[in-house]
């Protein structure tokens, strides 16, 4: 029998073609048949990011330390975590993965190296977690104090969840976890409206607020005492500008650090005690002042308008800077800075 080469040729060709597009399919669709599926990248994979700040960009890399993130069932029932640190954190494709069964999920998580200044303080060995467990605790001393080390803020907590979530065990799953920043720092310059210099040994100059207790559900604040913070850097300083004049003035520069700020919180305030009379010469509402003139809405970089309340904010920023004008033993006016922008309060009953 007689076979043209052509025929024969084109017979190999599809044959191979045929065999490799099997293959690829097979391989690719890690097809249930084989039971070795090495090659099969099945899970939930968890993508972090932190663009909830001031710049509306993405910088979980190089803010972000660890992730410990806590699964539960839909009806509220522990099933799993996962905790990763380091420099693999700050990777472009870095995902963490889970192999969950089919289901409904909720996913918590609690970032930063924070062991520091908070803790789990409901987890102990041997306890199951629970969403209501897993509240985050400032630690504070005995006297209900917190003295952060000289030039040591509060260690960065970070929150995030994803309230509800259908996971299929059969398929390779991708979701997008925000974080928001819970810690703050607050830099305070004091300023004597008369010229005359101020020394540090002058003021016990103190924060007091009760936002020490942190929820899991929602990172809203829960009941907790009120808690005395204190200045981690404290110095005497010259030539500070104030109100965005030439006039410079003598005086000190306080900086703190403390939790989450809550636009409706009235009992965070800001003090400087005089020590020769004993007179609480700044008597500051923190929360309810930042919170009242907060922008409508702010510009980026990128020429984009965006509109705030003044609770987004307040949980976008993380760095304030006050100055405050003392004059006759009382201050008279504060100009509040949070990047490029300001705002100027006088003293009307706050």
């Amino acid at each position: 029998m007689f076979i043209s080469i052509s025929k024969y040729a084109k017979a190999v060709r599809s044959a191979v073609v045929l065999a490799a597009g099997l293959a690829a399919f097979l391989l690719s669709s890690c097809s249930t048949i084989w039971d070795d599926q090495a090659e099969c990248d099945f899970g939930l994979h968890i993508r972090f990011k932190y663009d909830y700040n001031m710049s509306f960009g993405d910088a979980f890399a190089s803010q972000v330390g660890r992730v410990s993130v806590y699964v539960f069932d839909e009806n509220g029932e522990f099933v799993t975590c996962r905790s990763e640190e380091g420099p693999a954190l700050a990777e472009e494709g870095y995902r963490m993965k889970f192999e969950l069964p089919d289901g409904r999920y909720r996913l918590i998580c609690w970032g930063g190296k924070y062991d520091g200044s908070f803790t789990h303080h409901k987890l102990v060995d041997g306890c199951t977690p629970s969403v209501e467990l897993l509240e985050a605790l400032m630690i504070r001393d005995a006297d209900c104090e917190v003295k952060c080390a000289d030039g040591c803020p509060l260690n960065s907590l970070f929150w995030g969840q994803i309230a509800s979530l259908d996971v299929k065990a059969r398929k390779i799953q991708e979701e997008t976890m925000s974080l928001m920043k819970l810690t703050n720092q607050i830099k305070v310059n004091l300023v004597n409206g008369d010229g005359e210099p101020i020394s540090t040994d002058a003021f016990d100059f103190h924060m007091k607020g009760d936002n020490g207790r942190i929820c899991a559900d929602d990172a809203c604040l829960l009941e907790d005492d009120m808690v005395k913070f204190h200045p981690y850097h404290l110095a005497e300083r010259q030539a500070i500008s104030t109100m965005g004049t030439r006039a410079t003035r003598e005086g000190i520069t306080a900086e703190f650090s403390c939790p989450r700020i809550i636009s409706d919180d009235k009992d965070l305030r800001l003090h400087a005690i005089d020590k020769k009379t004993g007179e609480d010469v700044l008597d500051f509402p923190v929360a309810a002042c930042l919170a009242s003139y907060a922008p409508s809405a702010f510009e980026t970089a990128d020429d984009i308008i965006h509109f705030l309340d003044p609770q987004e904010f307040l949980d976008r920023s993380d760095l304030f800077n006050l100055t405050f004008v003392l004059q006759d033993g009382n201050w008279i006016s504060v100009d509040i800075q949070v990047l490029a922008w300001s705002m100027r309060v006088h003293n009307v009953d706050l």
